[in-house]
């Protein structure tokens, strides 16, 4: 005779064994969307990026100054934070000398389901890059798990493990444990060559007015669950940052309206939160499935002929301070050159067959 509630038991330990077999098999959590990533990937755990460099990939241009990188979670992580850093030119290499920005809070409205591309969560912040010259440099990007579930007890910390390495965090402090990587191979027209810069992250955060750092760790260290925020519903755009509460202990979602307390409020006007370049339009885009080398260029609220029904975030224009020309939020021929049709790449989803779930049971039993 089978004991009362083994059965039930037993299809809760089958649903967390599909449900573990699906996040393992479904790319997850992070990666750019602009500039352009080499891969898809946004799970990649192994750095320095989610692969190797693609040559075929032409480098996507930025400006020395003001450039807006906009970022896709496909699995949310309360706290996470993101770092961005430059490599030389034409290597993977010097990402640790060269941090552009440290300490990203998190969206924590994050919710997106990991099959569905479509439902991937943006992010957008906006970086200050050194007057350098680059012809083949590679900007990446790093998001670290800081919770207790990848190994960090609360009140811990730990840093980034490359950064451990090569000397620039504490080596007696944890690594961390879980770290995702994507990268995009960029051009800068500025004046200097890269290897003859030095980057600052000091000078860095003072041409941003960057406050996320203030009471924080040293650069490449990361406090448990230590940079949750807010970003704008409507363009992506971070507009503060606070803390989680004790209280909620979920993995991949801290509904903000309960476990959310603002601490810093974004001013209107601060750089790191304007817009500013080509990837800046993109926030009025809709998310739509990968396409290597391409950026979103169909407007949110867009129907089959293209034209906008008044969504937000659709279209409109950004002021540039800093004297270049404003960004048209809308596709153009100059910001959206070679972009095509979109939508039509399938998203990745894991299917389970009746013989696989049957060998499944099998197994438990």
């Amino acid at each position: 005779m089978v004991p009362r509630g083994f059965l039930s038991n037993l299809i809760l330990m089958a649903m967390l064994l599909l449900q573990c077999h699906v996040i393992q098999h479904t790319e997850a959590h992070t990666r750019l969307e602009c500039p352009p990533p080499r891969t898809k990937a946004t799970g990649a755990k192994k750095g320095p990026c989610d692969a190797a460099d693609d040559l075929t990939l032409n480098p996507f241009p930025l400006q020395p100054g003001l450039n807006t990188i906009t970022w896709l979670e496909s699995l949310g992580h309360p706290g996470a934070p993101a770092r961005f850093a430059l490599s030389l030119d034409g290597t993977d290499t010097g990402f640790e000398s060269c941090v552009l920005l440290d300490h990203v809070p998190h969206d924590e409205r994050s919710k997106p389901k990991m099959q569905d591309e479509l439902t991937h969560h943006r992010s957008s912040i906006t970086l200050w890059i050194p007057d350098i010259q680059c012809e083949r440099c590679t900007l990446q990007l790093i998001t670290y798990m800081t919770d207790g579930m990848h190994g960090v007890a609360k009140g811990d910390m730990c840093v980034s493990p490359q950064a451990s390495v090569e000397g620039t965090a504490d080596s007696t402090l944890q690594d961390c444990g879980v770290i995702y990587h994507s990268c995009a191979p960029v051009s800068i027209n500025g004046s200097t060559p890269r290897a003859d810069h030095t980057c600052d992250l000091v000078e860095h955060n003072t041409q941003l007015g960057w406050p996320f750092m203030e009471g924080k760790p040293p650069m490449s260290t990361y406090l448990y669950r230590g940079d949750p925020g807010l970003y704008s519903e409507h363009n992506s755009r971070l507009v503060s940052a606070g803390t989680i509460s004790a209280g909620c202990r979920e993995g991949f979602y801290c509904d903000p309206d309960e476990h959310y307390q603002e601490t810093f409020d974004v001013p209107t006007d601060a750089k790191y939160a304007s817009f500013h370049g080509t990837c800046a339009a993109v926030v009025g885009m809709e998310v739509v499935p990968f396409v290597l080398g391409e950026i979103p260029s169909t407007p949110k609220g867009a129907g089959i002929d293209g034209r906008t029904d008044g969504a937000d975030g659709a279209a409109g224009t950004v002021d540039d301070s800093s004297g270049s020309p404003a960004v048209t939020l809308a596709p153009s021929g100059d910001q959206m050159a070679g972009s095509g049709q979109r939508g039509l790449s399938a998203s990745k989803v894991v299917v389970m067959t009746g013989a696989a779930a049957a060998a499944l049971f099998t197994a438990i039993l």
